[in-house]
């Protein structure tokens, strides 16, 4: 009897649906596992698995169709089932799950899965892919602790790290390696370019050994923050054997995205979180200078007067000249389509370079505005996306304040009006 192999991706926020979750229903078709270990090799962390024979197509087990009024099996019935392996192996990967604990079916959902396919005679392996620590409320306050938790209940046999384990820190990270009771490998994580994990494992499973071996994105090093992979002279002393370590060139942040003033004294999570209630995640897109001058006119249009979507900048400042008429024209939907007539934005400068329209830039802001189109600006629309899903806008803050400010936002930010990187011309 050749053993059959099985690969089902179970991505995102564990949202795939097993109707034979609990043996209540028959087995979904093969069809439904059309997501693989292929697939989960282009999501933020790749992992490979081989098995010394694998002969056929996956097709999934056949049951038959319980009646209303099947009972559920006793203990013992279960444990009899369970020891009556059937040679077959399911591999269930989860990937990008950011989490997600009560998004889709959740952990509990998965331990179903599980232990379904289990007590249906086959053997599995559960591997995580990577960015399943950060991305909610439950991640942020333990820091990526309690997420290992659950995983280590549910029986995870393996993690790649994703890019987004390292959010905390890769201080943190290693101390969740060691709380966790499945390895953690990758081959392309280093520390003074030595491996840091082990390249890869081989499990054993129905008399095979499969081996998975470790990738973490090369992108780790833009995609999460940079800081935490220096020593204190700056240098950078981790790495992914990444090609690049370059941040973006600009960034923007438009007003509406502000929800509140934070006054004088201690900073607490709630305040923070009610500067930041929205969730939405900081991304890195490729624009052209052009791009940025039709952004910075679409965000200025309403000037002297009030508008959320007027841009707060990083990495350049500009000129609105109040006396110029609005040239942005909209759609009926209020989208940015177009400039007609003379422009109020002038003399934008990176840096101490003239912006370049015909020059590619790199930047960052949230998806809100630069993925969504939100506020309307539709400029951006089809860009390139570098960095997608860096990390929470309220944990950047965060992160921001406790690693670069030390804790104290001094005094360089007294001035509500800001640092004068804008001026506005009446």
């Amino acid at each position: 009897m050749k053993t059959k192999i099985f690969a089902l991706l179970l991505s995102g926020v564990m949202g795939f649906s097993l109707a034979s979750c609990g043996g209540t229903a028959k087995a979904p078709d093969s069809s439904d596992f059309a997501q693989t270990s292929e697939k989960a090799a282009v999501s933020d962390t790749e992992g490979s698995a081989s098995a010394e024979e694998v002969t056929e197509p996956a097709q999934a087990p056949e049951q038959d169709e319980p009646s209303s009024t099947a009972q559920s099996p006793t203990p013992a019935e279960t444990e009899e089932k369970a020891a009556d392996k059937n040679g077959d192996i399911y591999i269930l990967f989860t990937s990008d799950v950011h989490c997600g604990v009560n998004q889709g079916f959740g952990y509990a959902g998965l331990e179903r899965v599980k232990d379904s396919l289990e007590e249906n005679g086959y053997e599995t392996i559960l591997v995580d892919d990577g960015d399943s620590i950060q991305g909610e409320a439950i991640g942020t306050l333990s820091k990526g602790e309690a997420i290992v938790d659950l995983m280590n209940e549910v029986g995870y046999d393996v993690a790649i790290p994703g890019n987004h384990e390292f959010d905390y820190g890769t201080e943190r990270f290693l101390e969740l390696v060691q709380k966790a009771e499945y390895p953690y490998i990758s081959c392309n994580f280093t520390y003074l370019n030595e491996s840091v994990l082990e390249p890869y494992v081989i499990k054993e499973a129905a008399g095979k050994k499969i081996a998975f071996v470790g990738v973490t994105t090369p992108r780790t090093m833009r995609g999460s923050t940079p800081a935490y992979f220096q020593n204190e002279s700056g240098e950078y002393v981790y790495g992914f054997m990444q090609d690049d370590q370059s941040g973006a060139d600009i960034a923007i942040e438009n007003g509406g995205a502000v929800r509140a003033i934070i006054g004088k004294g201690d900073v607490t999570y709630g305040d923070i979180i009610a500067v930041k209630p929205f969730g939405n995640a900081l991304c890195v897109i490729e624009v052209t200078g052009q791009q940025v001058l039709d952004a910075l006119e679409w965000g200025g249009r309403f000037v002297p007067g009030e508008s959320g979507a007027f841009l707060q900048v990083s990495g350049l400042t500009y000129e609105i000249n109040s006396a110029v008429d609005n040239p942005c024209t909209e759609d009926e939907n209020g989208m940015f389509t177009g400039i007609e007539g003379e422009r109020r934005v002038q003399n934008v400068m990176v840096g101490e370079e003239p912006l370049d329209p015909d020059k590619t830039y790199t930047l960052a802001s949230q998806n809100f505005l630069l993925l969504e189109c939100g506020d309307g600006f539709t400029m951006f629309e089809g860009a390139e996306v570098v960095k997608d899903n860096i990390k929470l806008d309220n944990q950047a803050l965060i992160d921001y304040i406790v690693d670069t400010l030390g804790g104290v936002v001094g005094k360089e930010y007294a001035d509500m009006y800001g640092q004068g990187r804008i001026t506005i011309l009446e």
